[in-house]
C-alpha cells in the first residue's frame, strides 16, 4: 500500500533541503523531538475531526524522527500509517523507536520527495503534517496533490508558523534592541541573535519563494489566512484554522523560547525591564486581539 522509497535519489535531494534533516539526523532528532507536544497537537486536531472509521489510511508527512507517528499509532492503532520523509536518517531513528515500542504493525516507512505524484485518488482518510508546509518551495502544490488522493470526507490537517504573529514578536524585539541602546544590559550574543531573528522574519513573508534565494533555507515560510482560504476555494474544500497556543500568553511564551532556544537563557534571567515591557504590551491587548494575532496554528482541509 505504501509507494517505494526513493533512497536511492537521496543524494540528488532537490533544492531546499539541507545538511540538518540529512546528514545530520541525529542532531535534529535531539533538537527538535517533543512527544508530549505533538500529543497535544494531535488530540486537539482529533476532536475536532468525525473520523468515523476505526481503521483509516493515514499519511504522514515530513515524519522525521516520529513524534506525530508514534502519537498516532498509540491513539489510531488499528489504523495503517504511511510515515514519508526525504531523510533516510531521520526515518532509521522512528523505525527503531517503532520496534523498540513494539508497535510497528501496520506502519509503512518511505523515503519520498511529496512534492512529486504518488497516491492513488481517494485512498487516504487523514493526512498529517506537523511543522511541514514552511519548508517546501511551493506548499500549495502539495496540499493540492494530497488533497486529490483523499476520500470522500477525508481530512488533511497541518500545523504551521503565521505571519502576523511572528511580526508582531519581531516588532517586540525591536522594541527591546531599542530600549537597550539607552539601557545597555544585554549581552552581544543576545543582540545578535535577536537581529538575527528579525531579519529573518521579513524573509518569511507570505509571498512566493524562489529556489536561488532560498536554496539553502529550511525555513521559507510563515502563512496567513487568506493563504489557504485561497486554497480551499480552488479545492472547493471546507477549511478551519485555529490557534494552537494560550491566546492569552502567546507573545510572553513566544519570547521566553526565543530566550531558551537562541540564547541558552532562562527567560526569568532575562533583564526585568524586558520581562515588563513584554507583560505590559500583552496586558494592553484584548483577548479577542489575541486570538487573532495566531504565531502557530492548526489548519484542517476537509474533502
Amino acid at each position: 500500500m505504501s509507494p517505494k522509497s526513493e533512497i536511492g535519489n537521496v543524494g540528488n535531494v532537490v533544492s531546499g533541503v539541507t545538511q540538518q534533516f540529512l546528514k545530520n539526523a541525529e542532531n535534529h532528532h535531539n533538537n527538535y523531538y517533543n512527544i508530549k507536544f505533538t500529543e497535544t497537537l494531535i488530540n486537539g486536531a482529533l476532536s475536532k475531526l468525525d473520523l468515523k472509521e476505526k481503521e483509516l489510511v493515514i499519511l504522514d508527512i515530513g515524519s522525521g524522527s516520529g513524534p506525530t507517528v508514534l502519537t498516532l499509532r498509540n491513539l489510531l492503532g488499528s489504523s495503517k500509517i504511511i510515515a514519508t520523509d526525504i531523510s533516510p536518517g531521520l526515518l532509521a531513528i522512528l523505525r527503531k523507536a517503532l520496534i523498540n515500542a513494539n508497535v510497528i504493525d501496520n506502519v509503512y516507512l518511505a523515503v519520498l520527495d511529496l512534492n512529486k505524484p504518488w497516491f492513488k485518488r481517494n485512498s487516504l482518510d487523514l493526512v498529517v503534517g506537523k511543522a511541514i508546509l514552511h519548508h517546501l518551495f511551493d506548499p500549495a502544490r502539495l496540499i493540492e496533490e494530497v488533497f486529490s488522493a483523499l476520500k470522500e470526507n477525508g481530512a488533511m490537517v497541518f500545523f504551521e508558523p503565521f505571519e502576523i504573529g511572528r511580526v508582531y514578536t519581531s516588532i517586540v524585539l525591536r522594541l527591546i534592541l531599542s530600549e537597550d541602546e539607552r539601557r545597555g544590559s544585554l549581552d552581544d550574543r543576545t543582540k545578535i541573535f535577536l537581529r538575527q531573528y528579525i531579519k529573518k522574519s521579513e524573509l518569511l513573508g507570505c509571498f512566493p519563494k524562489d529556489t536561488e534565494t532560498y536554496k539553502n533555507h529550511d525555513d521559507k515560510w510563515t502563512f496567513t489566512f487568506d493563504y489557504f482560504h485561497n486554497i480551499a476555494a480552488k479545492l472547493g474544500a471546507k477549511l478551519e484554522i485555529y490557534n494552537i497556543a494560550n491566546p492569552s500568553l502567546q507573545l510572553t511564551n513566544q519570547i521566553k523560547t526565543l530566550f531558551k532556544l537562541g540564547v541558552g537563557k532562562e527567560y526569568g534571567d532575562a533583564p526585568k525591564w524586558i520581562r515588563d515591557l513584554v507583560s505590559d504590551l500583552e496586558n494592553s491587548m484584548s483577548e479577542m486581539c489575541k486570538k487573532q494575532i495566531i504565531s502557530s496554528a492548526g489548519i484542517i482541509i476537509r474533502k
